[in-house]
């Protein structure tokens, strides 16, 4: 048994390590990816997995219901071979990745670490992923240096809750710390999460009790303080102490820079021209990889960041084939996929939260070493259903599905006491 554990943190490693690794397969295809799919051939293995996690099942179903509404986008829309096979293949490989991350999470707890570490390392030989063209200019910090700086610390807070529990203080401390280095670098959204996992960590114990008329005082008094928090934010940006030229950028466009719904408008401005693309075609959306062919949307985008005049620019970079900006899983699936594509996968969002939501509030997994990895896991998770490319059905959402889906079912069973109780810790 030791020896299969680690043919699976073997597994794990490999898979993030070379998740940067890309082969031009008539779409971008990564290593990981056909690595997944060679360890995937096996119809008993899924039945098998069917049967140790069922959420895996109810997952599989949504996201083939996903598949069968982008074909029939794609048939209204009349989409190219080439937009809807990539199209049809990022859901595919989104079923195919979450199965495969979600056996090895199964077999052992511990390949979490192995993915995290390799995730790392696969930053430093194979480079940072930039995920569109807006953000090119936001440098080596956010792309390279965060997402190492990330897995360090969590691997850092899951040892050092392991070998020494009274440590949860001092995790605390150095997340906090480490968030406010981030907004300070100009990865505002990154250190904002760590600021919230930092305080769900110090709170736990209220978090298994939670309730709505004690959450809602707390929205109230939380809203205020970030409201305070930020305005300080935006002066010392604004007077040149923390921050970086992107941020000041930005600022620029907001007629109020105090106003975080006019900074979110203007940092991910391609969220709005996915609702407005939505509102343009609601039932069917636009068809896989949402061609732009008038640079309506485009141009939109580009006005909301202030920058028309880099329209011409782009359409020679392009040839002329825009795709429709959206930066937003949910709503980029449904743009692409229209209303029924829409709802199956709320359908796993919404499985998802409900999972989640019952670990947090788990006094086990309260004690578990892993818990600072879950907490982060659910808390990144809403940036990236909101505000993320839609390629991260099968980049960094499969990791954090099969995480939270494994040890919501190990949970399930060390609650009920079966023979084989498995081990959250």
């Amino acid at each position: 048994m030791i020896q299969s554990k680690k043919i699976y943190h073997i597994k794990a490693f490999l898979y993030s390590t070379f998740a940067r690794l890309k082969f031009s397969l008539g779409g971008q295809l990564g290593a990981n990816e056909i690595m997944a799919l060679i360890n995937s051939l096996s119809i008993k293995g899924w039945k098998n997995l069917y049967h140790d996690i069922p959420d895996v099942k109810i997952i599989n179903i949504a996201y083939i219901t996903l598949l069968f509404s982008q074909i029939v986008s794609d048939i209204v829309n009349g989409s190219t071979s080439e937009d809807f096979i990539r199209g049809w293949a990022n859901i595919v490989m989104a079923i195919v990745v979450t199965n495969y991350l979600s056996t090895l999470l199964w077999r052992s707890n511990k390949s979490i670490i192995y993915y995290l570490t390799g995730a790392a390392i696969g930053v430093v030989f194979f480079g940072a992923e930039v995920e569109d063209f807006s953000l090119e200019k936001m440098g080596f910090f956010k792309f390279t240096l965060v997402p190492i700086l990330n897995s360090v610390l969590l691997i850092v807070s899951c040892y050092l809750l392991k070998v020494v529990t009274k440590k949860s203080f001092t995790i605390v401390f150095i997340f906090i710390a480490y968030g406010l280095f981030n907004i300070a670098f100009d990865s505002r959204s990154n250190g904002l999460i760590f600021l919230i996992v930092s305080f769900i960590i110090y709170k736990r114990k209220m978090v298994g009790d939670v309730k709505m008329k004690t959450v809602f005082p707390f929205l109230i008094g939380g809203l205020i303080v970030f409201q305070g928090l930020y305005s300080l934010y935006v002066y010392q940006v604004l007077q040149g102490n923390i921050g970086g030229k992107h941020s000041e950028e930005q600022f620029s466009m907001t007629s109020n820079p105090y106003n975080p719904i006019n900074l979110l408008l203007a940092g991910r401005s391609e969220v709005y021209v996915a609702i407005i693309a939505v509102i343009d075609k609601p039932i069917f959306g636009h068809g896989s990889w949402a061609p732009d062919p008038g640079a309506k949307y485009t141009l939109l985008a580009y006005k909301l960041h202030g920058e028309e005049d880099k329209l011409d620019n782009r359409l020679d970079m392009s040839n002329g084939k825009l795709i429709i900006p959206s930066h937003s899983v949910i709503f980029g699936i449904w743009m692409t996929s229209g209303i029924v594509g829409f709802i199956a996968f709320m359908r796993i969002v919404l499985l998802f939260y409900k999972r989640g939501f019952n670990l947090l509030k788990s006094s086990s997994i309260q004690a578990s070493s892993y818990y600072p990895i879950i907490v982060f896991f659910i808390v990144n998770s809403a940036w990236i259903f909101l505000f993320s490319p839609l390629p991260h059905i099968k980049q960094s959402l499969p990791i954090i599905i099969a995480l939270i889906i494994v040890f919501h079912r190990k949970l399930e069973l060390s609650n009920i006491q079966l023979p084989n109780k498995t081990n959250i810790n």
